[in-house]
C-alpha cells in the first residue's frame, strides 16, 4: 500500500468520525507524499476525499467540492486522453482532428498543474491539433 493512500483511506475514516481537522492534516499529508513521491495512482481518490471533506467543511457551500469531484472524474480521463492523442498523432496529422485531449483541457484554467494535467498539456504542444 502507497503511503498517498494509507493517507486517503485514514482521512476517510476520520471523515466518517467527524474528526474534520485530523482529516484535513492527514489529507495534506496524502497530498504532500503523492507530489513527493511522483505517484498519480491514489490521486484520483484523494481528489474525491477532498470534495467529501469540503462539503462537510461548508455544506452551503458546494462549488470547491464540485471541482474536486471533477477533477476525480476527469484525472484518469486526462491520463487515457493523453495516451489516445499520442496514438493518434502516430497515426498522422489528420488522426489529431479525433483527439479529445483540447476539449478536456479547455474545462481546467491553467492554475490546476496536477502531473496528469501537466503532461496533457505539454502531449498537446508539442502535438497540437489543427
Amino acid at each position: 500500500m502507497s503511503l498517498p493512500h494509507f493517507y486517503g483511506l485514514l482521512t476517510e475514516i476520520l471523515l466518517a468520525e467527524g474528526r474534520l481537522d485530523e482529516a484535513e492534516t492527514n489529507l495534506e499529508r496524502a497530498f504532500v507524499a503523492l507530489r513527493a513521491n511522483k505517484e498519480g495512482v491514489s490521486e484520483s481518490t484523494l481528489w474525491r476525499i477532498k470534495g467529501a471533506l469540503l462539503e462537510a467543511r461548508r455544506p452551503g457551500d458546494l462549488a470547491e467540492a464540485i471541482a474536486c469531484y471533477r477533477a476525480a472524474v476527469d484525472l484518469p480521463r486526462a491520463s487515457a486522453a493523453t495516451a489516445l492523442h499520442g496514438a493518434l498523432a502516430r497515426r498522422g496529422r489528420d488522426g489529431l482532428l479525433g483527439s479529445p485531449l483540447p476539449g478536456l483541457l479547455a474545462r481546467y484554467p491553467a492554475e490546476i498543474t496536477t502531473p496528469d494535467l501537466r503532461e496533457a498539456r505539454a502531449a498537446l504542444e508539442a502535438m497540437p491539433v489543427r
